[in-house]
C-alpha cells in the first residue's frame, strides 16, 4: 500500500497493471468508477489472493478515493488467463454487440456466426474452470460473513461431474472449432477494419484483438489441463512449460499493448509474482533459476519486457528471511541459510530493507556482487552468477506473516 501510494503521489505513476485477466479488470476499473464497496470492486475482476486479502483492502479503498480526483490511480490486468466469475458472460455479450453493431448485412450476418461459434467452444473448454472460479468466490463470501458453504466444494464437483455439462468438456473438436473461429474474427477485424471503426473505436477494437488472442490461449491451456489423453510425466512437464510460455509471451505482449495503445504516455505499476517479472530464466525442471535461456525451460513476462523497454523496466522482487507465508492456510518459512543474500540482510536487523542491485552493479567489487543465493519462488534458494540481473531492486521482510483472509465486510 505505502509503495503504490508512493509511486502514485511522487513519482507519477497512474496505472496499475494486476496479474489477474486483461478482460476481467476492466470490470473492476468500471466498478470503482461506480458506487458500491471497492472490495467487491476488486473482486469482480482481480484475483482472489489479493482482492480477499485484509492487507489489501486498503489499497482498494484508496484506488477508489481516487477516481474522483484529477489523478485517478487506473486499475487494469494484463494477464491472459480469465479469473472472474462474470468475465465469459461479459465478454460473450461484448462480442454478440459488436457483431450485432455492423452495418453491412452480409458482415454482420458472418461475424454473428463466428461469434457464436467462439462462445460455444468456450463454454465446453473452459466449463470445470467456471465452476472451480465460482466456487472459489463462493467460500471467500462465505468465509467473509462467517457462514459455512452450503453445499460443499466436493459435492458441487460431483454433481456437476455427473451432468451433461461435464460430457462436453475437454474435447479436441472445440478446441479446433475456437482456434479457427478466433482466427476467423481477428482475420475479419484486419481486413473489414473500417467497417468496425465505424461502430467502435481504434481503442476498442485492439483491445478485444488482445482479448480474442488471450481467449485462445486460456482455452488452450485449459484444454491441456483438462484433456482425457493427457500424457505421462515426462511430456506432462514439456506440455506444462509450453502452457506457462505461452501464458508469459502472451502476457508481455499484453502490457505492451497496454503502454503503447492502452495507456500511452502514462506510468504503468506491474504487480505480479517474483516468477513472472524476473529478468531470469527456469531450467526445464523448473527448479533452478538461470541468468540465461535453458533448453526446454521457461522465459517470463519480464525477460520479454527488457528486452523491448532496457532500463525503462525497474524490477522489484519480494523476499524474506523468515515467518510464515500464504493466503488462508499458512505455511513455515525456514530461515534463509547462513550465506544467502536474505541471511545478510538479516544480518541489519531491519524489519524492511530496500536493496537497489542497480546502483550496485555500478560497483563491480562490492562485496555483494558475484555468485550468490536468492530466494525468488517459493522461498527455495537459487544459486545465482550475477545476483543483479533477476531484478533491479529487492524489498526484502525480515520476517514474513501470512496474508489475513477478508473475515467480514467493513463500513
Amino acid at each position: 500500500m505505502r509503495l503504490i501510494k508512493f509511486l502514485h503521489q511522487r513519482m507519477g505513476f497512474d496505472v496499475l497493471a494486476w496479474e489477474s485477466g486483461l478482460y476481467d479488470v476492466q470490470l473492476t476499473q468500471a466498478a470503482m468508477r461506480s458506487g458500491g464497496d471497492p472490495v467487491a470492486a476488486a473482486q469482480a475482476g482481480i484475483l482472489l489472493v489479493w482482492s480477499a486479502t485484509e492487507e489489501v483492502r486498503p489499497l482498494f479503498a484508496y484506488v477508489k478515493a481516487s477516481q474522483s480526483t484529477a489523478r485517478p490511480l487506473d486499475l487494469v490486468g494484463f494477464d491472459m488467463q480469465m479469473n472472474a466469475v462474470e468475465a465469459s458472460a461479459h465478454l460473450a455479450a461484448d462480442l454478440r454487440s459488436l457483431a450485432g453493431a455492423l452495418r453491412d448485412p452480409l458482415l454482420r450476418q458472418r461475424a454473428s456466426e463466428l461469434v457464436e461459434r467462439v462462445i460455444a467452444a468456450h463454454e465446453h473448454l473452459f466449463a470445470r474452470s467456471e465452476l472451480m472460479r465460482q466456487i472459489e468466490l463462493d467460500s471467500v463470501r462465505a468465509q467473509a460473513s462467517g457462514k459455512a458453504l452450503a453445499p460443499p466444494p466436493n459435492e458441487r464437483v460431483t454433481a456437476w461431474e455427473g451432468s451433461p455439462a461435464a460430457k462436453l468438456a475437454g474435447r479436441s473438436e472445440d478446441l479446433e472449432a475456437l482456434e479457427q473461429a478466433t482466427d476467423g474474427l481477428l482475420a475479419m477485424l484486419r481486413a473489414q477494419r473500417g467497417a468496425f471503426l465505424q461502430v467502435r473505436s481504434g481503442r476498442q477494437i485492439g483491445f478485444l484483438e488482445r482479448v480474442l488472442k488471450n481467449l485462445r490461449g486460456n482455452d488452450r491451456n485449459s484444454y491441456d489441463n483438462e484433456r482425457p489423453d493427457r500424457p505421462g510425466e515426462t511430456a506432462a512437464s514439456t506440455l506444462l512449460n509450453e502452457d506457462w510460455n505461452r501464458r508469459d509471451a502472451l502476457n508481455a505482449a499484453n502490457l505492451r499493448w497496454l503502454i503503447e495503445e492502452g495507456y500511452p504516455n502514462r506510468r504503468i505499476i506491474v504487480w505480479a509474482h517474483n516468477a513472472h517479472l524476473m529478468n531470469a530464466y527456469y531450467a526445464a525442471n523448473v527448479k533452478h533459476v538461470h541468468v540465461e535461456p535453458q533448453t526446454g525451460g521457461r522465459e517470463p513476462t519480464g525477460v520479454a519486457m527488457r528486452k523491448w523497454l532496457g532500463d525503462a523496466v525497474y524490477t522489484i522482487g519480494m523476499t524474506a528471511y523468515d515467518g510464515e507465508d500464504g493466503w488462508g492456510a499458512a505455511k513455515p518459512v525456514a530461515p534463509a541459510p547462513e550465506g544467502t543474500l536474505e541471511w545478510r540482510l538479516h544480518q541489519l536487523h531491519k524489519p524492511y530493507v530496500f536493496l537497489d542491485l542497480r546502483a550496485l552493479a555500478a560497483s563491480p567489487e562490492h562485496r555483494l556482487l558475484g555468485p550468490q543465493s536468492l530466494r525468488i519462488d517459493q522461498y527455495r534458494e537459487d544459486s545465482l552468477s550475477d545476483v543483479t540481473r533477476p531484478f533491479d531492486a529487492i524489498f526484502f521482510i525480515d520476517h514474513m506473516a501470512p496474508a489475513v483472509p477478508i473475515r467480514a465486510a467493513h463500513p
